[in-house]
């Protein structure tokens, strides 16, 4: 991640909902968010889906999505930061998800410290971003 890849501040097109409570990243990651998980036994695969970007912090982030996310639902996710393939496995709550005028389906994410995730080295990264900017 550079800095050129990210804005400071908060841009806020939910018109009057922002909960945030911290300053977001504003800029493109990619995300993929998983929604079923594979039975091994059964021989189903994951199901993911591709997101993309609004903003990022270290405790969430705001995507659009091809489809209806479930308020509550506790759901992996990959974050790819940068061009060096830099990859957080994590997991995010939806926090809520609707459909924003002009600019389709949208979903708020709160990532969830975890075991077996890189919830710290995400922190630490999203950190650094803030610091270059």
């Amino acid at each position: 991640m550079t800095a050129d890849d990210y804005s400071f501040g908060t841009t806020d097109t939910t018109h009057g909902n922002d909960q945030r409570e911290e300053y977001r990243l504003t800029g493109r990651v990619r995300v993929w968010i998983e929604l079923e998980s594979a039975v091994p036994e059964h021989g189903d695969s994951t199901r993911r889906i591709e997101a993309s970007s609004y903003d990022v912090s270290s405790a969430g982030l705001r995507v659009g999505v091809a489809e209806t996310l479930t308020r509550g639902a506790l759901l992996p996710v990959t974050i790819a930061l940068d061009s060096h393939h830099s990859t957080f496995e994590l997991m995010a709550e939806v926090v809520w998800c609707r459909e924003v005028p002009g600019d389709g389906l949208q979903a708020g994410l709160r990532l969830v410290e975890s075991d077996e995730t890189a919830y710290l080295e995400w922190m630490e990264a999203v950190a650094r971003a803030m610091e270059e900017n």
